[in-house]
């Protein structure tokens, strides 16, 4: 829910949310406003842990803005008189949904991963220009970052085939592959700039291709996904159909084999394999 049913109080609400801030929780509170745009809404922290997670936040640096926006809010409710109690009573249950994430593993939970049908339904349903960077991480596996900063000139186009030229973490390049026609389509005659850029030419804002997502996740699959879902569903899905771990790893641009190994093998043992004869 919004922190005040009266968009008039919430600029003020907001306000004091920073003012009441200790040292340590300023950072975490004021970076979540700015994620709200500005305006803040707890109903909107669910979605701000994911888009921490997204940017390649650890899970011990996400925990600790969670924990700090936690009793940051808390403490406006205890000092805010223009609050009822019913509305405390709402925020705080809000809270305590929002859980830090679990550090213990690195696998991705299998929720996260959307199937070919999810993939297909969330694009033709997502507004135009979000559906075609939905596409883009969909086929690339791309981060929402790399994909974004994309240029046209990064772009060389042989045939049937568009080589992309991505910057990923640690400054390394690597090379995507997708369609032509499908960059051909995106690009709309033009030879410069980025290639996924608003109507006045700038780069595509990350946060809001992050909420679009989400909130189209929560309408259509009654569950929460973002930009890096298309990730991880790229990622399950190749090292399924191919086995070669190694090669998607590369073409992810992880650092290690192992990483992916250790985030996107889904493998369980089956009734059948753990109660077969052992001699």
């Amino acid at each position: 829910m919004h922190l005040s049913s009266l968009e008039s109080r919430n600029s003020e609400l907001t306000s004091k949310f920073l003012a009441f801030a200790s040292t340590q929780q300023s950072i975490s509170c004021k970076r979540f406003v700015n994620f709200c745009m500005g305006s803040l809404d707890i109903s909107k922290l669910h979605d701000f842990k994911s888009y921490m997670i997204d940017t390649g936040l650890a899970p011990s640096t996400v925990s600790t803005h969670i924990y700090r926006l936690k009793g940051a809010i808390r403490n406006l409710i205890e000092r805010s008189s223009e609050l009822t109690q019913g509305q405390k009573f709402a925020i705080e249950q809000v809270l305590k949904k929002v859980k830090a994430p679990r550090p213990s593993s690195k696998a991705i939970d299998t929720d996260k991963v959307l199937t070919s049908y999810e993939i297909e339904l969330l694009c033709e349903s997502l507004p135009p220009s979000v559906a075609s960077i939905c596409k883009f991480l969909a086929i690339t596996g791309c981060r929402i970052s790399e994909s974004l900063s994309v240029k046209i000139s990064d772009i060389q186009i042989e045939a049937d085939i568009a080589n992309v030229r991505i910057l990923g973490k640690g400054d390394k390049y690597r090379i995507v592959k997708l369609p032509s026609q499908f960059i051909l389509d995106v690009k709309e005659g033009r030879e410069s700039g980025f290639l996924f850029s608003t109507a006045t030419g700038k780069q595509q804002d990350r946060r809001y291709i992050h909420r679009v997502i989400a909130r189209y996740g929560k309408k259509l699959f009654f569950k929460s996904i973002s930009p890096h879902s298309l990730r991880h569903s790229f990622a399950t899905s190749k090292i399924k159909q191919t086995g070669k771990i190694k090669a998607v790893s590369q073409y992810l641009g992880h650092s290690s084999s192992s990483i992916t190994l250790d985030m996107y093998t889904h493998e369980s043992l089956s009734n059948q394999e753990l109660f077969s004869k052992l001699f």
